[in-house]
């Protein structure tokens, strides 16, 4: 066997019939309009953080954060995502441990442990904010997508 026979590849019969059904099911259009919804809910989110200058300081108010609450919850159904999140811990408390959450030069784990100690985040709402804020580098946390 020479070398080139090693790294060749091929599908197989059923990872083509696979790609076949994927693709199929791309060209939905209720899975179109679906994904039409999530990158509008998404830009949504991160309009509202850039155009308040978020990370520079600025608070997100109570009508903003209800926005952002309805959008994510297009993305990830959380009954638990509504504003009892930020009248419970205060709103102010809420948009500094959200600030540091999303921009902070803490590692991860660090990040997200403070934002779980508000009362009532749980791993879905943390995995809405960082999926919302840059799907690219957090994607969702699977199996809550429904």
């Amino acid at each position: 066997m020479d070398v080139k026979e090693k790294l060749s590849f091929s599908f197989t019969a059923e990872q083509i019939e696979n790609l076949k059904n994927w693709k199929t099911l791309h060209e939905d259009d209720q899975v179109t309009k679906w994904a039409t919804e999530e990158n509008e809910a998404i830009r949504s989110f991160q309009d509202i953080i850039k155009n308040t200058k978020f990370q520079e300081g600025n608070d997100l108010t109570s009508d903003q954060l209800d926005v952002i609450f309805k959008n994510l919850r297009s993305l990830i159904r959380n009954r638990t995502l509504t504003k009892n999140l930020y009248n419970t811990n205060g709103l102010s408390n809420f948009n500094a441990r959200l600030r540091k959450l999303l921009f902070s030069e803490d590692p991860l784990a660090k990040r997200i442990n403070q934002f779980m100690e508000l009362k009532g985040v749980r791993t879905l709402t943390v995995s809405q904010f960082l999926f919302a804020f840059d799907p690219k580098q957090y994607p969702e946390i699977g199996g809550f997508h429904a």
